[in-house]
């Protein structure tokens, strides 16, 4: 699933919430099974509870993934293409874990691209 991101329908401002199922093309929050990916067409990103996801791929991403706090766990690979250019902030709440692979799912992409 790619991130897209979605505006706001009453502020117009732009909604980057990792944990919103409609910011991702898949319709779902990626999970524990899923690939998560950023390409040069998502937003900046930003979580509203812990998160997990299978795969984390950063493919030309140029924004910030905010973690406010909260932790995210990538289970298996992180992926970050040569021009990718992105930013943990508050880094020290992500974390990144070998694991046993689960299974593998769909891929979740953000809506919008």
């Amino acid at each position: 699933m790619i991130f897209r991101g979605q505006t706001d329908p009453d502020t117009g401002a732009p909604n980057g919430d990792w944990n919103d199922a409609q910011n991702w093309d898949g319709g779902a929050v990626p999970g524990p099974n899923d690939p998560a990916v950023f390409d040069a067409e998502s937003p900046a990103c930003a979580l509203s509870a812990d998160c997990e996801c299978r795969s984390l791929e950063l493919a030309g991403y140029r924004g910030v993934i905010d973690t406010r706090g909260y932790g995210l766990l990538v289970h298996d690979d992180l992926a970050v293409t040569m021009e990718a250019v992105a930013e943990v902030s508050q880094a020290r709440t992500a974390m990144l874990a070998a694991t046993e692979k689960p299974p593998v799912g769909k891929p979740i992409k953000p809506k919008g691209g």
